[in-house]
């Protein structure tokens, strides 16, 4: 069993980026009524996020597509590659969810228009969540350089189906999971609370790796890097 680690994001912590502010304040427009509603969705949103994540620290051992992380085997050619070119010997399976308690009261909120901006907040809730997780990582484990990120289904080459399950057994399998910070996985090997992410981070000195180079989707909100795989126009 992994020495897991829990993380809950404070309510003081929990502010929304400048750019879904402005962003859902151009959608209002000059609607005062709109603006107000908005705001109150705002309020209400952060009062019931409670952020959470999970983590551990793990050993790596690396065989051609041969992937060893703490004894649990896997194989994969795109990871093993990238994880070999980094020369790592540790990574940091985590995990981080806007929480069942902000996803239980968004099905409070039938109006489509503030639906919308709602599920904007939720997708910084859980950027919150990632971020504050990843800033765990790198307190505890003294790392000052890249940490990057293997997603599962970010690319075709390491789907849900292949990466979630192997991620979830990291950290001391679905149930261990589940009563951690609540995140389950359905049979497609999607996250509940639908609002969560997961990754294996790893310290990528000098190869400066990100999952967004071998995205081919241009137009991704959060892409961080340039695609090396979109067609060329």
């Amino acid at each position: 069993m992994p020495d897991n680690r829990i993380i809950t994001v404070p309510r003081e912590e929990i502010v929304f980026p400048e750019q879904t502010i402005a962003k859902l304040a151009e959608y209002c427009g000059e609607d005062e009524d709109l603006i107000g509603e908005w705001k109150n969705i705002a309020d209400e949103a952060a009062k019931h996020s409670v952020p959470k994540g999970m983590y551990a620290i793990l050993p790596i051992e690396l065989s051609g597509s041969r992937i060893d992380i703490g004894g649990i085997v896997t194989e994969n050619d795109f990871v093993a590659e990238h994880f070999s070119k980094a020369g790592i010997h540790r990574v940091f399976p985590y995990i981080a969810t806007a929480g069942e308690e902000l996803l239980e009261w968004s099905k409070t909120i039938t109006d489509p228009i503030l639906a919308y901006m709602l599920d904007q907040l939720m997708n910084s809730v859980v950027g919150i969540a990632a971020a504050k997780t990843t800033q765990a990582i790198r307190d505890e484990f003294r790392i000052e350089g890249r940490l990057s990120a293997m997603s599962p289904g970010s690319v075709s080459k390491w789907t849900t189906t292949m990466g979630q399950p192997y991620l979830f057994d990291l950290l001391g399998g679905q149930a261990v999971v589940k009563e951690s910070i609540g995140v389950t996985l359905t049979p497609t090997m999607m996250m509940l609370p639908r609002k969560s992410v997961s990754s294996i981070g790893f310290e990528t000195g000098e190869h400066n790796f990100q999952m967004c180079q071998y995205c081919p989707r241009l137009d991704c909100p959060n892409r961080r890097a340039e695609s090396m795989v979109a067609p060329r126009g």
